[in-house]
């Protein structure tokens, strides 16, 4: 073991090289359930899952190419392993999308309560309207929360 102090920085450009030399990490295919798509200065973050793992995802510049992703499909991905040296974080940099003809695990789960809910009849209660001018409100927050000095 070498005596020597390395610098984050260091450290996080060494994982970078092995990730991004790894033939194993590099233009390869991933499936998985598409989730928390959220689109920001032209490029489209997002993350594949399932049951148990998640993998963060990014399309630079696919806001511009206009791709548009669906929560809650299964998708095929193409793309390589890359890593954000300021985070020190991993990601799977897409260069190709395709839908799987599948509803993901989680979209299933989702349709399935709203199913069940809806047969209940716990969503199609009629509401109460707001006043207006509301004459009390209630704010559940903590004693030490911006929120509480926020309305006293």
């Amino acid at each position: 073991m070498k005596d020597y102090t390395y610098s984050v920085t260091e450290i996080n450009e060494y994982i970078k090289d092995l990730i991004e030399g790894d033939p194993y990490l590099t233009n390869v295919s991933v499936y998985g359930e598409i989730s928390g798509v959220r689109p920001r200065k032209g490029h489209i973050f997002f993350s594949l899952v399932e049951e148990n793992a998640r993998l963060e995802c990014v399309i630079f510049g696919g806001d511009n190419m206009g791709i548009r992703l669906q929560e809650g499909r299964m998708a095929l991905v193409e793309g390589s392993v890359s890593v954000y040296i300021p985070h020190g974080t991993y990601r799977f940099i897409c260069s190709n999308v395709r839908y799987l003809d599948q509803a993901g695990m989680y979209q299933i789960k989702f349709e399935t309560t709203l199913k069940k809910l809806l047969e209940e009849g716990l969503l199609s209660r009629p509401k109460k309207t707001v006043p207006r001018f509301p004459r009390k409100i209630g704010i559940i927050t903590s004693r030490d929360s911006a929120a509480l000095q926020d309305v006293i």
